[in-house]
């Protein structure tokens, strides 16, 4: 018995999810390996080097979660998928609105979370 595709806004949702995650890590970890990019030699590295300490590990995590939400929802993984994809999207889009007063990323990542939300029932029904 053959399985039904994955609904076309899941299939946008998962890659953009994989995407998003997979170049936040790779560039967020380019940007703090680059020698000098915080200036003045004695505290420029020191404050470079204490900043990928803290926040590499961090960024890490966070586009882990992305990928890993991407992955489960291709899976097919209902519970899993489709649950941690929706909070792990609208937690980044909180914490960028309300701590980093940013706009243009939440709106990038608010759009896989509306395909999500559009795409549920489709989605709980092929991946029951």
């Amino acid at each position: 018995m053959e399985k039904p595709p994955l609904p076309i806004k899941t299939k946008i949702a998962a890659w953009w999810m994989i995407i998003t995650g997979g170049v936040g890590v790779c560039f967020f970890i380019r940007v703090l390996a680059e020698p000098g990019i915080f200036g003045g030699e004695p505290f420029g590295e020191f404050f470079q080097f204490l900043l990928l300490i803290i926040f590499g590990p961090i960024f890490i995590v966070w586009g882990g979660l992305f990928l890993s939400g991407g992955i489960f929802l291709l899976k097919r993984k209902r519970r899993c998928g489709w649950w941690l994809s929706v909070i792990v999207l609208s937690l980044t889009v909180l914490i960028l609105i309300v701590l980093w007063k940013l706009v243009l990323p939440p709106l990038i990542l608010i759009i896989p979370l509306i395909l999500l939300l559009l795409d549920r029932k489709n989605f709980w029904k092929i991946a029951s």
